[in-house]
């Protein structure tokens, strides 16, 4: 993206960030998402399911097994870079839209 001189407008990570946290990937995941060529506009979309939590994020609509999310590219990167989260918990209902 980068070396055509382009930048992301919008990045669907569905709900892998979940398991790249669970196996101990998202530091990596994160350092490459932080890498990407962006403006202030950029956008990460992450799915969030309800089950597993034991209590229902706080933007999913009754009857909806999913929640979608929206959070710019540069507050992850600046969350990540923080240390902000501790949990995937953490990761999903900080900052996001």
């Amino acid at each position: 993206i980068a070396a055509r001189g382009q930048l992301v407008s919008a990045f669907y990570v569905s709900n892998v960030e979940m398991y790249l946290w669970r196996d101990g990937g998202f530091d990596r995941y994160a350092q490459s998402v932080s890498a990407l060529p962006r403006d202030s506009r950029s956008a990460l979309v992450r799915s969030v399911f309800s089950g597993g939590f034991g209590v229902p994020h706080r933007q999913q609509l009754q009857g909806h097994a999913s929640t979608q999310l929206v959070q710019t590219l540069d507050d992850f990167t600046q969350r990540w870079q923080q240390r902000r989260w501790r949990s995937y918990w953490d990761l999903v209902t900080q900052g996001n839209r």
